[in-house]
């Protein structure tokens, strides 16, 4: 089981470093993604739709500690709550973008009247997947997005359920886990054909090695976290 959680902190915690990342390269657009996936002929959820662009920025920055967190052991039983709905959240719009049906209606009353119209399928969820087009010359399929999302749930899951298990990093588990991260991050820079997120991985590592040897205890814990 050590060895799963071990597997789990580092393929979690890279993988949504690189993927908040990439979202916060272009937060207007997932914003406008998110109001795709909120109008009424989508997801039926317009009363959030004025609130998209500071969601799709909240995601970006929750996304980025989330991976930190993750690699560091910062405060585990929160971060593990924040990983599982945030991945739950994707899960749930690449699910609508994979299992829409394009030629789908619904009905709405207008003056009284039923009023048919057509629903909209989200093409792409907009983030991570469309990140492939550089690398692959293609973004990733809707059912390919909803995929990727359930097998990074399976990582997740062992990271909430032992969560209680799971604490602040010591020397010895900073000397597998960073490594092992910055390696996978590195990885899907590569895939990506963008180096930058290995750049701000590293500096993120170094100042958790400082704030560790500056602070100690629940200081040092919570100033790594978040």
């Amino acid at each position: 089981m050590r060895i799963l959680i071990i597997i789990s902190r580092v393929l979690v915690g890279s993988l949504f470093i690189v993927s908040g990342l990439i979202k916060a390269n272009d937060p207007l657009g997932f914003g406008y993604k998110l109001e795709e996936y909120f109008a009424e002929s989508a997801l039926n959820l317009p009363g959030l739709m004025p609130f998209a662009l500071g969601l799709g920025i909240l995601a970006c920055l929750a996304e980025v500690v989330l991976g930190f967190a993750v690699l560091f052991g910062g405060r585990m039983k929160l971060a593990t709550w924040a990983l599982l709905l945030l991945t739950l959240f994707f899960g749930w719009l690449t699910a609508y973008t994979a299992t829409c049906d394009p030629n789908g209606t619904y009905t709405v009353m207008v003056d009284g009247a039923e009023v048919t119209r057509g629903v909209t399928c989200v093409t792409d969820c907009g983030c991570f997947g469309d990140a492939m087009k550089g690398s692959v010359g293609r973004s990733l399929t809707p059912w390919e997005s909803f995929t990727k999302d359930m097998v990074l749930l399976v990582f997740v899951l062992p990271l909430f359920i032992h969560r209680k298990h799971i604490g602040f990093n010591t020397a010895a588990d900073d000397r597998v886990l960073l490594p092992a991260g910055l390696v996978l991050v590195a990885f899907f820079s590569w895939v990506f054909t963008w180096w930058f997120p290995v750049l701000f991985t590293a500096a993120g590592m170094l100042g958790y090695l400082l704030i560790k040897r500056l602070l100690q205890g629940p200081k040092a814990e919570w100033a790594t976290a978040g």
